[in-house]
């Protein structure tokens, strides 16, 4: 079986102890309710991150003319960089040409969804993008999020503070292991769960 929103879900239920188990996201139960309010959010902040293999795209830009401000001077020239150029809509984070070397060494400044730079357009780059069905994502991260969201969710679902700990154990374990596939396959050193990644949680 592939990974799928409903997979997720359920595998955030059977990591709280719950023996429920929901159809869609959409079923009208406290446990498919719970998992539909932060699935989303929790999904796009998992995403970003790290550099996940299966959710990098490229892309290629035309520079963007936002005019001139009232004294006349180029919109983008105002942010010491002469052109400007907007991300794409699905866009998280960057993602390094070469996965072994982590700095660009570019003169790109990103602020908001706009890139402000000197350089003449078409930017070519690579991304981590927000629209990738679940169906294409490594079975390993599909495991990072159900722990993420059981994490959210147990209180509600299963009243264990104990419990808890146990899942933000097995959600330190699982970021680890999925980010040492996505680092060997990618080829660059493997990075160790920082301390403030589980401390958000």
């Amino acid at each position: 079986m592939g990974v799928s929103q409903v997979y997720i879900a359920n595998r955030a239920l059977q990591k709280c102890g719950s023996s429920a188990r929901i159809s869609a996201l959409t079923d009208n139960s406290k446990e498919a309710k719970a998992i539909r309010a932060c699935y989303l959010s929790l999904k796009e902040a998992e995403l970003r991150v790290n550099e996940w293999l299966f959710a990098i795209k490229r892309a290629s830009v035309d520079r963007t003319d936002f005019g001139q401000d009232d004294d006349g001077n180029d919109i983008a020239a105002t942010f010491n960089r002469q052109n400007a150029y907007n991300l794409p809509d699905d866009f998280l984070r960057m993602a390094p040409e070469d996965p072994k070397q982590k700095h660009s060494g570019n003169d790109w400044l990103i602020e908001g969804r706009v890139i402000y730079t000197d350089d003449d357009g078409p930017l070519k780059f690579r991304y981590v993008s927000n629209n990738v069905g679940e169906e294409m994502w490594d079975a390993m991260f599909g495991e990072v999020l159900a722990a993420r969201i059981a994490f959210e969710i147990c209180e509600e679902i299963a009243q264990s503070t104990t419990k808890k700990d146990d899942i933000k154990a097995d959600y330190g374990v699982q970021l680890q292991t999925a980010r040492g596939a996505n680092a060997i396959a990618s080829q660059p050193v493997e990075q160790d769960v920082d301390e403030w990644e589980l401390v958000r949680l």
